[in-house]
């Protein structure tokens, strides 16, 4: 069958299920609006400081095979269009980077919903290096019988998002480039108070069991900027903590904006990440290989809201954090990708 038949006979199966998937995770997502955007007048000397080095890494030429921000309408589309079609005729490699707390998890939950022919679960702990060895021999010789590939890298100690950044992703797409093999590498990002919000909950149920919202922030775990940490390579595991800098973080961002073919926010991974990857992939009607770390504990999630002077600690702890939202959702726009598939009929919106 080929895919357009497969699309059009799956459409109304796929939209039903689709739309039950997203109220589904959606709910676990759920959090109190706690939206907080850094404006002239609290902003330090650093972050003026920083908002300058952004604007220059903004001018970097990025290496990822389609940056939507930087082409024309009718550029995008031919190149989307070649990019989709590539990975419809010969398999191909998705690289999901899983920053902690972004709702990589609902991702994961999205990609099992789709009933993989393959499940390993190597990811970055066990089995890291043969895991590492396959993919760079698939972006060398191809996915084995045009099989799609999806592997998602957590955070943590061996697999240090900043080695990722800043070697192996390097790595991976030049080979896959240089022997025409599709490669797609995306992640999330998400508002800091509510990234923090999360986090407070996952610490009391896995980390700090009953501990007090003053003791979190007195935890010798915790650390300011995690985002931006967890993708300069410190770890909120690290103790003691190590807080990151602007300028390491701007690093961080830089390295991001290079490697990655798109950067979603957590509150649109329902609208934008799941409709783009699973038309380019076309999930549904191909042999799909996941490869995760391993499965979590399953724990009954806590769920607590900061009180206002918590939410005031925040917004003066997460400047970085919000440096770098602000910047991604700024540097990725959904306009071109929307159009796109909306014209693909691959946008199916809840009932």
């Amino acid at each position: 069958m080929n895919r357009n038949n497969a699309k059009s006979l799956g459409q109304r199966s796929k939209s039903k299920r689709l739309a039950s998937w997203t109220i589904g995770t959606l709910m676990l997502l759920a959090i109190p609006a706690l939206l907080y955007v850094q404006t002239p007048g609290n902003v330090s000397s650093e972050a003026e400081e920083a908002h300058t080095l952004i604007k220059i890494k903004k001018s970097e030429k990025s290496h990822s095979q389609l940056n939507p921000p930087s082409t024309s309408e009718s550029s995008f589309r031919e190149k989307a269009e070649k990019l989709s079609n590539s990975f419809n005729e010969k398999g191909g490699i998705f690289v999901f980077l899983h920053i902690p707390k972004t709702g990589g998890t609902a991702v994961r939950s999205y990609l099992m919903d789709q009933k993989p022919n393959e499940t390993s679960y190597l990811g970055c702990w066990k089995g890291r290096k043969v895991t590492e060895a396959s993919i760079s021999d698939y972006c060398e010789h191809g996915t084995p019988n045009k099989t799609i590939v999806v592997y998602e890298a957590h955070g943590g100690p061996p697999c240090l998002f900043y080695n990722m950044l800043s070697n192996k992703l390097g790595e991976w797409r030049e080979l896959a480039e240089q022997n025409q093999v599709p490669f797609f590498a995306f992640t999330m990002v998400r508002e800091p108070i509510s990234w923090y919000q999360s986090f407070y909950n996952y610490f009391i149920t896995t980390v700090g069991q009953n501990v007090t919202e003053a003791g979190f922030f007195d935890d010798h775990h915790m650390k300011a900027n995690m985002q931006c940490a967890e993708l300069f390579g410190i770890s909120w595991r690290r103790i003691p903590a190590v807080q990151v800098s602007y300028s390491q973080c701007m690093d961080a961002l830089a390295l991001l904006k290079k490697q990655m073919d798109w950067v979603s926010t957590t509150d649109k991974f329902s609208t934008e990440l799941i409709p783009l990857i699973s038309y380019l992939g076309n999930f549904e009607n191909r042999n799909l290989n996941v490869i995760l770390p391993p499965a979590p504990r399953k724990k009954k999630l806590v769920l607590g809201e900061f009180s206002e002077k918590g939410k005031e600690h925040l917004r003066n702890w997460t400047e970085w954090d919000v440096l770098l939202y602000n910047d991604i959702q700024g540097s990725y726009d959904f306009n071109n990708w929307k159009d796109f598939l909306d014209a693909n009929g691959a946008l199916h919106p809840v009932a």
